[in-house]
């Protein structure tokens, strides 16, 4: 929610006109917030069975705004092609349960931005970590 809340009050800045991807995106949030705030593109990320959650949720917040958008099953440290990067703006909030999940993240943190590209990185501690 804390990045959520810092895109919302950032919006026209970081996110208005900008392509974003999410990583670890859960339900979304993150990525509907930036849809919602201007975003001319978002890609939202996870794994396995939540991206059917994600999807849905993405087209019911969506679907009224002007962003482009889609969902993809993207394991972290994978070729980045089929995301269609690079972009202007990558997040990641509240993913990392697993310390060996670092290095991957940050791989895709990095190769996923274009040149003077923003990275926003959010974590706090949870029940799993």
């Amino acid at each position: 929610i804390v990045l959520s809340k810092y895109l919302e009050l950032r919006a026209e800045d970081l996110v208005k006109n900008q392509c974003v991807l999410e990583l670890g995106a859960g339900c979304g949030l993150c990525s509907i917030v930036a849809a919602r705030c201007g975003a001319e593109r978002v890609c939202a990320t996870d794994v396995g069975k939540v991206v059917a959650v994600l999807d849905e949720n993405m087209r019911q917040n969506c679907s009224q705004t002007s962003c482009k958008f889609d969902t993809q099953d993207y394991w972290w440290g994978n070729d980045q092609r089929p995301l269609g990067g690079p972009f202007d703006l990558v997040l990641a909030a509240d993913c990392m349960y697993i310390d060996a999940a670092a290095e991957p993240l940050a791989q895709s943190l990095f190769t996923a931005l274009k040149p003077h590209g923003v990275a926003l990185v959010s974590y706090g501690r949870n029940c799993y970590s």
